[in-house]
């Protein structure tokens, strides 16, 4: 018997694996903003700011951990904010890049 995994099955575990990853990273830097939301709404918020970070065309681990981040700390819809649409919006740089413009403007 051959066990078949398929790309989408693949994405759905290296997601959940990002999740879990991105909940131990809120909890233990971003504690304040994250210890009166349970297991379920906390990884629930992850997912869509992920999903929400891909939207812009993030690839990155580490882009979409920022985005996510963001999402969480300032606000689901932080991305919304017309200089942060702009950031995110910005053709003339890579999706990954206009991300880090958020946290470290040039």
């Amino acid at each position: 018997m051959t066990l078949l995994i398929r790309r989408e099955q693949l994405r759905l575990l290296a997601d959940e694996a990002f999740v879990t990853r991105m909940l131990g990273e809120l909890r233990t830097r971003f504690e304040q903003f994250v210890t009166e939301k349970d297991e379920a709404r906390l990884r629930g918020m992850v997912r869509e700011g992920l999903a929400r970070g891909r939207a812009y065309g993030l690839t990155w681990e580490s882009s979409l951990g920022i985005f996510v981040i963001l999402s969480v700390t300032v606000g689901p819809d932080f991305d919304q904010k017309p200089r942060v649409r702009q950031i995110l919006l910005d053709e003339s740089r890579p999706p990954n890049e206009r991300v880090k413009r958020l946290i470290r403007p040039d």
